[in-house]
């Protein structure tokens, strides 16, 4: 937290934890891969409407935030790589 508080004001980093649990849709404090394609699909629509090969720009986004390579990336992580 020490290291957020340095670089992001209180509304911000609440505001990141705002974000960060509605894209954690089970609650577990850890977006899933399945997590992050769903808010893609949200936001960009279904596979067949897209140029884009979701499955890839998830793969690209757990490569640079899932830093303990679990298969999820926790809020800490979500920060950490954020900031970088």
């Amino acid at each position: 937290m020490t290291l957020m508080k340095q670089f992001l004001n209180d509304q911000q980093i609440e505001d990141l934890k705002k974000f960060f649990k509605e894209v954690d849709q089970d609650g577990n404090g850890q977006i899933s891969k399945i997590e992050l394609k769903q808010l893609l699909e949200e936001i960009w629509g279904t596979r067949e409407n897209l140029d884009l090969d979701l499955d890839a720009a998830v793969e690209s986004v757990f490569q640079k935030f899932d830093l303990n390579h679990d298969g999820f990336i926790s809020f800490d992580e979500f920060i950490s790589s954020g900031i970088k």
